[in-house]
């Protein structure tokens, strides 16, 4: 298992059915609605040509490999949950949409993650089972990336009088940002505009409001952490857009939502030009945003490199390897595995592939001296042997 990433549809639909191979190999995808109702829309790219469309979606459905990678919970039900009182983890950690938790008969708590509601879709999808409800919600989806303004989304902050701080350069953003939502004034439109963003139901409204009402209107950001994540996230747009640092498109509300799923994740790959401008802003210390360009030319290369080998040797270095990727400090993926993941030693690889005690020791050495020839470190392996014995 390597580090979480999440992919916008620009880098999924990119990647080759052989590429998205190794993207599974070397790390833990998260699938997000917003990444499913995308590929769902293309149903209806085609406008009368729905043969076509179904093609599209049969095409890219495949490239999963299967059911695809665990879903995560739609942002607005982690949203309204935070608004509740619900601790989110903002850690890098998938919130799958279909977790039972379990305890085993030693009192040991654990999970089953089933397939979710897209997962199904999704097999249904490859093969080009398509309900029709499913063929009615494209074309809602695709008409309704046309229309959308910037007022629906800053309307009823402007409508409360609240002045959008404008900047002259995107490293301005942030300090403009931080001074904007830091005002005690605000926090009580900060919440009622997020509450009506999230399309809250009337019993939930109900409780949000009673929870707020306790509250005493502290800051929003101690109410509810997801809720004030998605609040800077639909702030720093309306900043960047007033300020005329980016165009606006009626697809930015749709785009925005791959930011959302932020903290779900360790890296996130677009090739997008507005994840290019506003992630670098809402990214953790601890967190990595990359282009599905380089990305993709990264995955090609491994693919290329691991099909040079022979059976035999393959089979050394999926035992002594496992996930973790070729060392290689030009490698995108070997950097990401680096900052995010514990070193390689012996043992971190496939145990279950089957060679003899020779085999084990010949491809702990092999790919120890891979690591010796990039990093210059010395991985010692003979108390991992003498353990196998």
């Amino acid at each position: 298992m390597g580090p979480i990433i999440i992919l916008d549809k620009s880098t999924f639909q990119s990647l080759s059915y052989r590429e998205h191979i190794f993207l599974d190999k070397h790390f833990y995808e998260n699938n997000t609605p917003i990444l499913c109702m995308e590929l769902l829309g293309d149903l209806s790219k085609y406008k009368s040509n729905l043969k076509q469309g179904k093609q599209k979606v049969i095409e890219l459905s495949r490239k999963f490999g299967g059911s695809g990678p665990v879903t995560n919970y739609d942002y607005r039900t982690l949203c309204v949950n935070s608004l509740l009182g619900q601790p989110i983890p903002l850690n890098g950690r998938i919130v799958p949409d279909n977790y039972t938790p379990v305890r085993s008969s030693d009192g040991t708590d654990g999970g089953i993650i089933d397939l979710g509601p897209f997962n199904k879709a999704i097999m249904r999808w490859s093969v080009g089972d398509f309900r029709e409800y499913e063929i009615i919600l494209s074309k809602y989806w695709r008409e309704l990336t046309k229309n959308i303004s910037l007022s629906d989304l800053s309307g009823q902050l402007e409508k409360n009088y609240v002045i959008i701080p404008r900047v002259k350069k995107q490293e301005d953003i942030i300090p403009a940002l931080n001074k904007f939502i830091d005002n005690t004034s605000l926090q009580n439109i900060f919440f009622n505009w997020i509450l009506n963003q999230m399309q809250v139901d009337e019993k939930c409204y109900s409780e949000v409001k009673q929870r707020w009402s306790r509250s005493k209107n502290i800051h929003l950001e101690y109410f509810a952490k997801y809720a004030w994540h998605c609040t800077k996230v639909m702030l720093i747009l309306i900043i960047a857009t007033k300020s005329k640092l980016i165009g606006w498109k009626s697809t930015n509300l749709l785009d925005l939502q791959y930011l959302y799923y932020l903290p779900f994740c360790m890296v996130f790959a677009s090739n997008d030009k507005l994840h290019q401008h506003l992630t670098p802003l809402l990214i953790r210390n601890n967190q990595n945003f990359i282009s599905g360009k380089e990305l993709k030319e990264d995955l090609g290369r491994i693919a290329n490199k691991w099909s040079n080998y022979t059976e035999r040797q393959k089979k050394l270095l999926a035992y002594a390897l496992g996930s973790y990727p070729f060392p290689d400090k030009e490698s995108i993926v070997y950097r990401l595995w680096k900052s995010n993941m514990k070193p390689w030693h012996p043992g971190s690889g496939n145990l279950a592939v089957e060679l003899s005690d020779s085999e084990k020791q010949e491809a702990n050495e092999w790919v120890n001296r891979m690591f010796v020839k990039v990093e210059g470190k010395y991985y010692p392996f003979q108390d991992f042997i003498d353990y196998l014995k």
